[in-house]
């Protein structure tokens, strides 16, 4: 709201402001001292109520530039009016100017909420330099999975590792651990995915004796780092043409932990009942049918925001920690090369199971074979209104849509 002092309207014990609406023209303050006046039009009042006053009087720098901009050099002359058509333009370039100023209180208020429910996750920034988009509406970030209705998520593993008591070394690659209790191999060094795509991860759990002999070693256990949280700071931007999308702001090595793709878990019959957007179905297992759909529409991470490329900077992993339910794996997405500080982390939405991870570690010829786990993209094919951020769609309810990822090695469609 702009507002300026009015001398002429002052009662005798106060000093009131009122709403400056236009400025109208300017001339040379009668004091040599001070460079102008303004025409002032004060809001709520008839033209017959302006005043002259003084620049110092002000408090509204973004009229005086819109009211610059509309007289251009003429601005520069001792004396100036506007006419009609450039009082219509000051008024839109007001209403531009106060716009974009409530957009940027809105998204640091957004990023400010976002913040305060990441709990101990890295830092997230928000930024649009491309338009007028404000929050999502009706989205709730969460950092872990909640259940929907019918639907329980385990947190009581069968078994745990004994390496602590065992191992001099700890868990290691070369101990008994987790992955070599479910056949699968050790997924990391150095807190980096060494595993090829369509191996499962098996963390240590509660039942570990690295979670329960000792309680600092939970943090610092090598096979503990999804369960952990996100650890590298992001940025969700808004792209020129797909809406918006995730950024690093920090150089990432190859294997990095980037963060696990969460909503609301529902079973696959609820989700045929919703929209298909934002939903990750859980077909990493030999069964012919699914169970269970993750549905990131209302409710997310980080991820929500994750556009697609046909060729990507991140994969997608399934990994397994408290919950022995092998047909709800928790979806991790790790750096699969080093990126660069400020560029857009995508992953490829058309994920065949032969990509997927099974939760035995090894992908077999029925896993191979069994429906296609992908993402497809919604909305108007328009600049104006990007393809709104991933979804993926169930075989009776995919469509054909175009990919707009930009690169060289580009399908052409998502699906």
């Amino acid at each position: 709201m702009s507002r300026a002092k009015r001398p002429k309207k002052r009662a005798a014990d106060e000093e009131p402001e009122y709403e400056v609406e236009l400025l109208v023209a300017h001339r040379p303050h009668p004091d040599e001292a001070r460079t102008r006046q303004y025409f002032i039009k004060w809001r709520n009042y008839p033209s017959e109520e302006n005043t002259w006053e003084p620049e110092e009087n002000l408090n509204c720098l973004h009229m005086v530039a819109a009211y610059s901009e509309a007289l251009g050099a003429a601005f520069r002359e001792p004396s100036a009016e506007l006419t009609e058509s450039q009082m219509e333009q000051v008024v839109a370039l007001v209403e531009h100017k106060t716009k974009v100023q409530r957009h940027a209180a809105a998204l640091r208020k957004w990023e400010a909420e976002l913040n305060a429910r990441r709990g101990k996750e890295a830092a997230i920034c928000v930024e649009n330099k491309i338009d007028l988009a404000g929050p999502p509406a009706d989205f709730t970030y969460i950092s872990e999975c909640v259940p929907g209705d019918s639907v329980t998520i385990l947190k009581d593993p069968l078994v745990g590792c004994t390496c602590a008591a065992r191992s001099p070394d700890g868990c290691s690659s070369s101990s008994d651990c987790c992955a070599s209790h479910a056949g699968g191999d050790f997924a990391y060094k150095d807190r980096r995915l060494v595993l090829d795509a369509g191996q499962g991860i098996f963390e240590c759990n509660s039942r570990c004796m690295c979670a329960t002999q000792r309680s600092q070693m939970r943090d610092i256990c090598p096979n503990r780092v999804v369960q952990l949280g996100r650890q590298v700071p992001v940025t969700i931007f808004r792209t020129a043409t797909r809406g918006w999308g995730l950024k690093c702001t920090q150089p990432v090595q190859r294997g990095t932990f980037i963060t696990e793709y969460v909503g609301e878990v529902v079973t696959a019959a609820e989700a045929e009942e919703r929209s298909p957007e934002y939903q990750f179905e859980l077909d990493f297992t030999e069964e012919k049918q699914f169970q269970y759909v993750i549905d990131a529409r209302k409710m997310g991470s980080v991820s929500h925001f994750i556009n697609h490329s046909c060729d990507p900077n991140l994969v997608v992993h399934g990994v397994f920690v408290d919950n022995p339910d092998i047909s709800m794996p928790r979806i991790a997405l790790f750096a699969k090369k080093a990126i660069r500080a400020g560029t857009e982390l995508t992953f490829d939405y058309f994920l065949s199971q032969a990509e997927a991870p099974a939760p035995n570690g090894v992908m077999t010829p029925t896993a191979k074979d069994s429906a296609v786990s992908r993402f497809i993209k919604t909305g108007p094919l328009s600049p104006v209104h990007p393809l709104s951020p991933t979804s993926m769609a169930s075989p009776s309810r995919r469509e054909l849509v175009p990919c707009r990822c930009g690169a060289k090695k580009c399908r052409g469609f998502i699906y």
